[in-house]
């Protein structure tokens, strides 16, 4: 049992920190769709773009990035 031990001190501290790298990268790119989000406006203001398309576009990016569009959507409305 030493050697299981052992691979738990060492595997859980790796865990974590890529458990935090995750999560602080997904809110990085949930802030970088809001911030385009929002510069997309322009363009629906010209009739160029709709709601859909953004809202499309958003999928995208997030299904490239591995990340449940629900899960962008439930932190949108925190």
């Amino acid at each position: 049992m030493p050697e299981r031990d052992q691979v738990k001190r060492d595997f859980l501290p790796a865990l974590l920190e890529l458990i935090t790298s995750f999560i602080v990268n997904q809110e990085k790119l949930f802030f970088a769709i809001v911030e385009t989000r929002k510069a997309m406006y322009r363009l629906m203001d010209m009739n160029l773009l709709r709601d859909d398309d953004i809202n499309a576009f958003e999928e995208s990016i997030l299904h490239r990035a591995g990340i449940d569009f629900d899960d962008y959507l439930e932190w949108k409305e925190s």
